[in-house]
């Protein structure tokens, strides 16, 4: 005897909440269906921002009357039950926060940046926009291999699963419950190695494909999508101790081979060798989406992102705690598509660890480097391969000095001409020690280790373009090192080491070679 299963019907209320719970948007515009389905919760995306997220926010809270006459609907925390009236007053089911894949911790002043080109976007707040530009470099080399993972003909509702970054030559990183969409059903919770490779959907039977995008920017047109051969390994959600009859959860973290033979991958992201102080600064790169469960106010996510999701962008926050050898507690703003990114110690451009979770309004979770070390070393032994090492720091703790810098004639008074003499000005020690440099001078405060003032000559026409690079920091030593401040003063701090005199302004020569020399002083610590 056939049973029936009672399913919503197509355009009822329940189906159009269904259909609202699993979409999950991958860019600035909504689709018709998504729309119209809002429309019917009283939400008319023609109106301005300012109009519809307060009303979204709204519905979220449990404050909402919807017109329906039979339904039972769950909605990110919601139960909507059916009366003979013509509407129902929503109550909210969940009265603690949401454990959720990722989640805004707090409402202000921890931004979520736009990433173009393979630039981040200058912050609008001063506090991220000085830590951050100061630590540039680091930050884009790490941009270049975070990617979105995306697959084709999978039957889930979904633009894309999640973040993934390269942790070796060939193998991207992300986590256990962003993988086990790739997996047929008897390996979601299995800890080996997987041989097959991807195939094709067991249900549509349509080819069945997956990628890691390591482009997905905003309004960028350039594409690298390399395909996933296989998930290699995924760790099991927990493990049982027969010993001590103890559930053990395991580290959220799997391993995606990529194929390699379209064109070279993006370099890896070195771990972090020690933990990362707690206060340190930190930024998350991945691809926030849309949080259609609703858990994080609707309100919070139209003042961070503005209505664009699912691109690549740069989240600083704080490192909050370490819950213990596996887990971290960070405040940087994530949405879901967040599971699997980098969370990135900015200051040496090193993994801490790969976020997995959070909790709305309190924390978001991260598997620690030393975890990820821990449970996947075994596996790349077998396949003789090997984390790559940390670098020797350059540009935030190399304090070596250039080997000569007795050319070094420092401002010029009469720099504008004989008769428009521009002495330095006075400062209030007059034995306040004096640096020259090829074109800038600085004169030193020795009780507080920092300049007192510094002066530089322009010429603008012989300005040439130096591109900056790694270009270390160093202690000058024609002064004891206790009258300087180095890199111990500004590591893990948001000061910024900046600079007194610009290092364009003494980029210029007659030569390359001169110009280059002139920028490359401004990165004294005196300076």
């Amino acid at each position: 005897m056939a049973t029936e299963s009672k399913q919503p019907h197509e355009g009822s209320v329940e189906a159009d909440a269904k259909r609202l719970r699993r979409t999950k948007f991958g860019g600035v515009e909504l689709d018709q269906s998504t729309i119209n389905d809002l429309s019917k919760f009283g939400i008319n995306l023609a109106e301005s921002r300012e109009t519809w997220a307060p009303k979204l926010d709204h519905i979220v809270n449990g404050n909402v009357d919807v017109p329906v006459s039979e339904a039972t609907i769950k909605r990110g925390g919601l139960q909507l039950e059916s009366t003979q009236s013509p509407a129902v007053r929503a109550e909210p089911v969940r009265k603690q926060p949401l454990l959720t894949p990722e989640a805004i911790v707090l409402a202000h002043n921890r931004p979520s940046v736009l990433v173009r080109d393979g630039v981040f976007e200058d912050p609008a707040e001063s506090k991220w926009r000085v830590v951050m530009n100061a630590n540039r470099e680091n930050i884009t080399k790490a941009l270049r291999s975070v990617g979105r993972v995306e697959c084709d003909n999978l039957d889930r509702p979904a633009e894309f699963l999640g973040t993934a970054w390269m942790l070796t030559d060939k193998l991207a990183i992300t986590n256990t419950h962003v993988a086990r969409y790739l997996l047929d059903s008897d390996g979601t919770a299995a800890s080996k190695v997987f041989p097959k490779e991807l195939g094709s959907n067991k249900e549509s039977g349509n080819p069945f494909r997956a990628f890691v995008n390591f482009d997905a920017q905003f309004r960028t047109t350039g594409v690298l999508r390399v395909p996933i051969k296989r998930v290699l390994w995924a760790a099991p959600n927990w493990t049982d101790d027969p010993n001590n009859e103890k559930t053990v959860y395991n580290p959220d973290v799997a391993l995606l081979e990529l194929d390699d033979t379209e064109g070279p991958l993006p370099k890896p992201i070195p771990l972090r060798e020690t933990p990362l102080k707690i206060n340190s600064q930190l930024v998350v790169i991945g691809y926030p989406a849309f949080d259609f469960s609703f858990s994080n106010p609707a309100s919070e996510m139209e003042s961070y992102f503005h209505g664009i999701y699912g691109v690549k962008r740069v989240a600083p926050g704080d490192l909050l705690a370490y819950v213990d050898d596996n887990l971290l507690r960070h405040d940087a703003t994530t949405l879901g598509g967040n599971s699997g990114s980098v969370v990135l110690d900015m200051y040496t451009g090193t993994a801490v660890g790969v976020h997995s979770s959070g909790l709305v309004h309190k924390h978001n979770n991260a598997v620690t480097a030393d975890a990820i070390r821990k449970v996947l070393e075994p596996v790349l032994q077998g396949l003789s391969v090997k984390f790559p090492e940390q670098p020797t720091p350059t540009e935030w703790a190399r304090e070596e000095a250039p080997s000569d810098l007795s050319n070094r004639k420092g401002y010029q008074e009469l720099f504008l001409s004989e008769d428009l003499p521009v002495p330095l000005p006075i400062s209030s020690d007059p034995n306040a020690p004096l640096l020259n440099y090829l074109h800038h001078s600085v004169v030193m405060n020795k009780a507080r280790r920092l300049a007192f003032l510094a002066a530089s000559n322009i010429d603008g026409s012989l300005h040439k373009r130096i591109t900056r690079r790694n270009t270390p920091w160093w202690i000058d030593p024609r002064l004891a090192k206790t009258f300087q401040v180095g890199q111990e003063f500004y590591k893990g701090t948001s000061y910024d080491r900046g600079h007194l005199s610009r290092r364009e302004d003494t980029a210029w020569g007659d030569t390359v070679d001169e110009a280059d020399l002139g920028q490359a002083d401004t990165f004294c610590y005196s300076n």
